[in-house]
This record gives C-alpha cells, structure tokens and sequence, in this order.
C-alpha cells in the first residue's frame, strides 16, 4: 500500500500475523509500556511473559457437522439418511453410527469418541478385482456429501478439519484385520450447485466422473486404529455450494479386497467437520497518507472483543485503547504498529503495520537501461530498472510507429522482448495511486543475438 504527495512518497507494508499476548503475567504487564520485570523486554517484546491463547475458529459451514442430528437411528449399516443434511452421493453406500440404545454400532470405533457427542458416519474405500475378469479391478469407493450452509467464493483459501479414525471391517461388521493398508488420499470434491443426491446412483466411479464435480484438495492420511485430526487447506476455483469427502479417485493396490470374500475392507471412522475459510480474527486498514500528514490506522476485528490496546514497536502506546490510531496526529515515528484485540486476559489476536517515512523524490529516480539482449543466457535478459524501487508503477513500450507492445503494472518483472523484433523502442513510466511525479521516458535498442 503506498501513499504519495506531489514531491514525496512512502511505502507501507502491512503483515498480518496471528500470535498470541497475554495482559497479566507473574510480572510483566503486557499493555503499560513498562519493563515491569527488569528483564530488558517490554510488553509483546516479552515473548515469555507475554503469551496466551487465540481467538476460537468459526462455526463451520457444513451442517450438522459432528453427526449428532438425526431423523432417525440407524439399525443397520448402509443408513446414513438417517443423519439430518448428510447424502450418499454414490451407490456405494456410507454408514450412520450412534452410541444409543437401540441405534447400530460397531465394536471396531475407537473409544472414547474425540468429541463429546454420540453420531459418527463411516466409509469404505476399496479397490477390488473385477467379477467377470479377476485381473481387471474397479474403484469402490463409498463417500459422504451435503450441500453447505453458504458457498464457498472462489478464490478464497479455506479449511476442511476433520477427526479420522482408519481401520478395517468385513461386509457384515463382524471381524477386523486392524489397518494393514498404507497412505492414502483423503479427498474433498466440490460442485456450484446443490445437486440431486446421489449424484451417480447406478456407478461406484468417482464424483469427477461428471464434468460438473472437480477436486478441490486432499491430504495424505496414515491409518493406525486412533482418532487423528487432519487438514486439508485448498482455494477453490469456482464458487462452491455442495462437498464430497471420501477416497481419491485412483486407489493404491493396497486396498485391493475382494467384494465377494470375508476379508475385511479398509474402513475410515469420520468425525467432527469444520470447513472454515481461512482469515485473519483481526487486520488494520488506513486512510489518508503519511505524506499529506492525515494518516489514521483502523482496527477491525471479526471476533468478539473486551478491549483493544495499540503498540510501536511492540511496547504500548498509553492510552491508545480504541479501534483507531491517529498516526499523524500523535506525530509518531516510522516503524511496526500492532493492534490487539482481547476477548479476556489469555486470549488475543494481533495484527502488524508497518510504516516508512516519506522519501523525497527528488532524491530518488529510476534508471534504465538503454539496450538489452532477451536471449535467455542470463545476462540482461529483461528490460527493468537499475536500482531498487519503491512504489508501483506502471511501464509501457511503444514500437516506432507508436503502437503499443507492451504494458505492466509489475515493474519487477520488467519486459522481456516478447515476440517484437531487434530494433528501438519508445517507453514510459508512469506512479500509480496517490504518486505524483516520477514520470520518465526514453528510448530502448532489444538486439537480438
């Protein structure tokens, strides 16, 4: 983010970066700006003193994600309808488990349950020969799917957190070989629309088999007979509204078991799903500029807050408790600006803004090459400024009738000739946002060897 005046500009860099504080300690105070403990280190700069928890996740974005609402309690395998939003999207079929009286259970599930609670689901995934010819083999894979409470944006990074417990049963649950498989893919598939369920109800194929289901992530899992957490982070290509979870569409040879034998099947115990994006609790925002002297730092915060204390340099600021800083104002100095947000004494959130003073331009000015070689050995390959710079800025080439070849607001790519021929070329460089000033133009020569 930069903010310029006419003769000036400054570059601010904003990180935001979860971590943890803590107000009261056994000495240190952590919001005074005081080295209450001697030790040299003042407020978040105590990084022993000054610790505690973060903020809690949000609610997840699936219904009914720990299996504990139901219709109706499941009397055999192959039921998970009976779980209230949860779909078998295959005509593999998925199971429903609850630790009820008079509810189907097996005596395979690990216990205790990793969360208070009593509903689990469970799912075969299984590569097994080929019953007209026992060389050849096919997936069957059974999945659980659903449509969530709201979309998934594309181009959001997000989070599916799961608790997984593998194992093994036969076809009647009856007998166990424990996990005697290796690693495997546990698969997320999404879809736009909230579809009719099952999606493939004559076919055990995978849900990519139809154009409008695609993959949207996947982790490695190693079974051993426990409840594991595992995560699957992934960004969506396109918006998102009904999920897949399940094996991937190649299984390894491993899982191969025949469906007509007693041999017992690799089976997956699921729990607990929280699909969350991925955010920030707390991030500062600004407005006006360091230039103009009018900058005002802006807190927010997407969770629940007692009070709020602003820090330079990780010492704090007296009596800079509100959701803004005025920077200008204060007259305070470049440096690293936190905003912390508390829900109580142990648990906090913390984002950084850092801030450069303004940089006279006069002082400052980008220079070019006047001839440059794109022949791939290394050497002046690209057209691009000598020195470091600062700000953003946008670079465009003209060929010797005027046209223009080549445009970019990311100077520190440059340009590379693309396809134009050996010859000389015309180019400018204009600031962008609040710069003023800076702008410059010449002449090229691209030779190439």
């Amino acid at each position: 983010m930069s903010f310029l005046k006419p003769s000036k500009f400054f570059k601010a860099f904003v990180f935001l970066m979860i971590t943890c504080v803590s107000v009261v300690s056994a000495q240190e105070i952590c919001t005074n700006g005081i080295d209450d403990d001697n030790d040299g280190l003042i407020d978040l700069n105590d990084t022993i003193d000054c610790t505690c928890t973060t903020f809690s996740i949000p609610l997840s974005i699936i219904p009914n994600p720990s299996f504990e609402l139901h219709s109706c309690l499941p009397s055999s395998y192959s039921e998970l309808s009976c779980a209230d939003n949860w779909q078998q999207p295959t005509m593999a079929t998925p199971d429903y488990f609850n630790n009820v009286t008079g509810s189907f259970w097996s005596p395979f599930i690990p216990m205790p349950l990793p969360q208070s609670g009593t509903g689990i689901a469970g799912f075969i995934i299984n590569k097994h020969p080929g019953i007209a010819n026992p060389a050849d083999s096919a997936v069957y894979n059974e999945y659980i799917g659903g449509c969530l409470l709201s979309p998934m944006l594309a181009g959001t990074q997000y989070t599916l957190q799961m608790d997984l417990a593998g194992s093994s049963i036969n076809t009647y649950f009856e007998t166990s070989a424990g996990a005697f498989y290796g690693a495997i893919d546990i698969t997320i598939f999404g879809s736009a629309t909230c579809p009719s369920w099952p999606i493939l109800p004559n076919s055990t194929d995978c849900p990519t088999s139809l154009q409008e289901w695609t993959e949207l992530g996947h982790i490695s899992y190693t079974a051993d007979e426990t409840w594991q957490t595992i995560t699957i982070p992934f960004t969506p290509s396109t918006d998102i509204q009904s999920i897949i979870i399940g094996g991937p569409c190649d299984v390894p040879s491993d899982f191969i078991v025949s469906l007509t034998g007693s041999d017992p099947w690799a089976y997956f115990f699921i729990d607990n799903l929280q699909l969350n994006k991925i955010q920030s609790p707390i991030q500062i925002n600004s407005t006006g500029s360091v230039c103009e002297d009018n900058l005002i730092l802006i807190g927010t915060s997407n969770s629940p807050t007692q009070f709020s204390q602003w820090y330079q340099n990780g010492v704090a600021l007296p009596n800079e408790t509100s959701n803004q800083l005025a920077w200008s104002e204060l007259n305070l100095n470049e440096g690293t600006y936190q905003f912390v947000n508390f829900q109580n004494n142990s648990t906090c959130a913390v984002s950084e803004f850092e801030i450069i003073n303004c940089i006279d331009t006069a002082t400052f000015i980008l220079n070019f090459p006047n001839i440059f070689t794109p022949n791939a050995d290394g050497d002046n390959d690209t057209f691009i400024p000598f020195e470091s710079f600062f700000g953003k800025w946008q670079l465009t080439v003209f060929n010797r009738w005027g046209t223009e070849v080549f445009k970019t607001t990311n100077l520190s790519l440059g340009w590379n000739g693309g396809d134009c021929i050996s010859g000389t070329y015309y180019w400018t460089i204009e600031p962008l946002e609040e710069q003023q000033g800076g702008s410059k133009s010449g002449f090229v020569m691209l030779l190439r060897e």
